[in-house]
């Protein structure tokens, strides 16, 4: 099993330095970064805005030898593909056999909207980006492209893009059933979330129902369709993380959690959506991944200490 993280901390361009070193001493896998202009901050409702993931990455590849380097995920609409595998190319050529191209869909509309770029229907953003992943991994293993798609016209000749030194996987995140199957046929790595951000926003109270046997189908899905396309893929997962200073603080936490989303507390106990509890708890829930069939988590902190709490479970949680 590999452990990736987001540390909140890395949403400060002035804190990235520190952190990512800091996160490769406590033994992660990898670090990553949301790719998002902006979210809504779900409790107040106004805009949280977020740096350039490509830019902490590239800050984050000049300090650190070993962790893995990808955003979680690098969003489709905005980017497009030819900047996007641009992008990613000068930083696997920066980080040689640590740089991931994790793409998807595009999910929430509001700030599609506000950056002038649209947003599509669901159908059209995920042809839209099965013709990215084609176009990108051309452009990673040939340096060049032509192709003419439906949504994307590209003709980029032999010696106009940068060789890439060493290989880059392509990852692409998967809520629905639909994109699940579509991404088991074209990447490397299928990364699941709950389905729950379809029509532009996030359904929070779907996202923390999400349970382990949802999570075990989502991968069993990705499996069957890999299976039909005679290829294989690795399955992954991005739970969000509180890990909480005691057990006082967990309960706590849960408590406000599942008043805010309007869930049960037991069925918040039992999110693979989100996992709050104190670092050994979390730890039993992780372990459980490699049963769902997921060979890597990105976690996704919710709080600043849980870096350095989880840390010292991780070798344990490997063996």
């Amino acid at each position: 099993m590999e452990f990736l993280i987001y540390h909140p901390l890395l949403r400060t361009p002035s804190t990235v330095v520190e952190e990512a070193a800091t996160l490769e001493s406590l033994g992660y896998d990898g670090m990553v970064m949301p790719d998002h202009l902006f979210v809504l901050d779900f409790q107040v409702g106004t805009p949280l805005p977020y740096p350039h993931p490509l830019a902490i990455l590239a800050a984050a590849a000049a300090v650190t030898r070993r962790l893995k380097l990808l955003s979680l995920v690098s969003n489709n609409l905005a980017r497009g593909p030819v900047e996007l595998a641009h992008q990613t190319a000068t930083l696997a050529n920066l980080a040689p056999g640590r740089t991931e191209l994790a793409i998807g869909t595009g999910w929430f509309a509001a700030e599609h909207l506000a950056a002038g770029v649209g947003f599509p229907t669901g159908g059209e953003r995920i042809e839209m980006l099965l013709e990215s992943v084609h176009i990108c991994r051309q452009l990673f293993e040939r340096a060049e492209v032509h192709h003419e798609g439906k949504h994307y016209r590209v003709s980029i000749p032999q010696g106009g893009f940068p060789p890439v030194t060493s290989r880059v996987p392509i990852m692409v995140g998967a809520a629905g059933p639909r994109m699940i199957r579509e991404a088991a046929r074209v990447a490397d790595r299928v990364d699941l979330q709950p389905d729950a951000i379809a029509g532009g926003g996030a359904d929070l109270q779907r996202y923390n129902a999400y349970t382990f046997e949802l999570l075990a189908a989502g991968a069993a899905r990705a499996q069957e369709a890999a299976r039909a396309a005679n290829r294989t893929v690795s399955v992954s997962a991005s739970p969000f993380v509180y890990a909480a200073s005691d057990e006082a603080d967990a309960d706590q936490m849960r408590r406000q959690m599942a008043e805010f989303v309007d869930l049960p507390l037991e069925a918040l106990e039992q999110s693979f959506g989100t996992i709050i509890g104190t670092p050994d708890q979390i730890a039993d829930k992780l372990k459980r991944y490699p049963d769902a069939g997921c060979d890597r988590v990105h976690l996704q902190a919710l709080n600043v200490e849980a870096a350095t709490r989880l840390g010292p479970t991780l070798q344990a949680l490997r063996s």
